[in-house]
């Protein structure tokens, strides 16, 4: 059962797209499921820094992309969700590399 109502995220997209700018309560959304896909998923190995890093990264990407991607009728939920995903693989390949 998800922790959030998709029907006001739904709506919320809706009114993102048709005003051109993210709405503070999607922008809130994108920024929860950053911070819980980043605590979640991607070990960090307790190095803050690099897990807000890969927050930053993941709510910056989201609210760039997201109105350029989104489509009413689909999912704003699953795309929100996939563009953080995405984002945090990419930012954390790209830390490993940077490193090693």
């Amino acid at each position: 059962m998800p922790r959030y109502d998709k029907a006001l995220i739904e709506r919320e997209a809706i009114l993102s797209a048709k005003n051109g700018k993210i709405t503070n309560e999607l922008g809130k959304f994108i920024l929860q499921r950053s911070i819980e896909v980043a605590s979640s998923a991607f070990v960090t190995s307790g190095n803050k820094e690099l897990k807000q890093a890969l927050i930053d990264a993941a709510v910056m990407r989201t609210c760039e992309k997201f109105l350029h991607y989104y489509q009413s009728g689909k999912s704003a939920a699953n795309l929100v969700i996939s563009i953080i995903y995405s984002t945090m693989t990419n930012k954390s390949r790209y830390q490993v590399k940077t490193v090693y």
